[in-house]
C-alpha cells in the first residue's frame, strides 16, 4: 500500500533547520496521523509524503514557499510599552494575540530595549528551509465518516 489521497496515514517525524538543529519530533509512540489530500501538512511536506510505502524512512526537503512561507518584513513590528495592555508581563519570546476584525494575529516580543518592543508576527519557521526525517507507521484507506470530516477519526 501506498500514501495516496483519502487515505490514513501515521508517520513518527524529527524536523531540521538547514544546519542540522533538531526543530521538533513527533513524541516517542505518538506518531502524527492525518489525511491525505486534506491539506492539513505542509504543501512540501504532503507533496513528498505521496507515494511512499508502509515502513519507509526517508528525509524530505521543504523549502519556505511550500512551508511556512518567506519572512515578511512587514510583520516585524516596534512599540512602546504604553502601547500595550498594562496586565502583560513583557519579556522576550511571550507571545501576544490580536485580534482585529476577526482576524487573530499572533506576536512574539523578539526584544526589548528600554521602552521599545520589538515583535515579530512571522511563523518561528518563516524563511526556512526545513528537512522531515520521516518514518512511516501505517497506511489504510480514511472511512466515509473520516473523509466527510477531513480529518482521521480521534483528531
Amino acid at each position: 500500500m501506498i500514501i495516496e489521497n483519502e487515505f490514513v496515514v501515521s508517520f513518527n517525524f524529527v524536523v531540521k533547520d538547514e544546519e542540522g538543529n533538531e526543530l521538533e519530533s513527533s513524541p516517542t509512540g505518538e506518531p502524527l496521523v492525518y489525511l491525505h489530500g486534506a491539506g492539513k501538512l505542509l504543501p512540501g511536506l504532503e507533496k513528498g509524503l505521496k507515494g511512499m510505502k508502509l515502513g519507509a524512512q526517508e528525509t524530505i526537503t521543504v523549502y519556505p514557499e511550500e512551508g511556512f512561507g518567506e519572512v515578511d518584513p512587514s510583520l516585524k513590528l516596534k512599540a512602546k510599552k504604553s502601547q500595550l495592555p498594562p496586565e502583560i508581563k513583557i519579556e522576550p519570546d511571550r507571545i501576544l494575540e490580536r485580534d482585529e476584525d476577526g482576524v487573530k494575529q499572533r506576536f512574539r516580543i523578539v526584544a526589548v530595549d528600554g521602552d521599545t518592543v520589538y515583535m515579530d508576527g512571522n511563523h518561528p519557521m518563516a524563511g526556512k528551509t526545513l528537512q522531515y526525517h520521516v518514518d512511516i507507521v501505517s497506511i489504510r484507506p480514511a472511512t466515509n465518516e473520516e473523509l466527510e470530516k477531513g480529518q482521521p477519526n480521534g483528531n
